[in-house]
């Protein structure tokens, strides 16, 4: 993915990048389980970094495609 931001393409590097993000999230998942990893995610302590890292990812895909 650095070699396409690098290069400029936006959108491939967004894709690429937020993938990876998906991919990880969902192999944490797997190994602790999906109901304590979001159990988790959204505890009072950490619902807003959470909440912060979800909405970037968004944000990624949305300004690449603008």
């Amino acid at each position: 993915s650095t070699l396409m931001l690098i290069s400029g393409n936006m959108p491939g590097f967004a894709i690429i990048y937020t993938l990876g993000n998906v991919i990880s999230l969902l192999s944490t998942g797997f190994l602790v389980g999906f109901k304590k990893q979001a159990k988790t995610m959204f505890a009072p302590v950490r619902w807003i970094a959470s909440t912060v890292f979800i909405a970037s990812m968004v944000a990624t895909l949305v300004v690449a495609f603008l």
